[in-house]
């Protein structure tokens, strides 16, 4: 897997594990934003390193992410995650 699309009918999903793919970044119009209730998303052991499309999942907006993991990712910055610091 290598690109974030074809999410966008699960609007049910609570948890996506899309951990030890080729991801590379996750752009902000993402069909993550679709995913109103989902609230575990793990993308650890790709090859993110540019997060900017998180900030649109913070529960501000009305989404219920409370667990995102990352973990072995080549991350460049994190700024992107401050709206999700709840």
């Amino acid at each position: 897997l290598r690109e974030l699309e074809g999410f966008d009918t699960l609007h049910r999903l609570r948890v996506l594990d899309l951990s030890c793919n080729r991801l590379q970044s996750i752009p902000p119009c993402t069909s993550l934003r679709q995913l109103k209730n989902l609230n575990t998303l793990a993308l650890s052991f790709n090859s993110i390193d540019n997060i900017e499309g998180f900030g649109e999942l913070s529960t501000e907006g009305g989404y219920r992410l409370k667990v995102l993991e990352l973990e072995g990712n080549h991350l460049k910055t994190i700024e992107a995650l401050q709206p999700l610091r709840n």
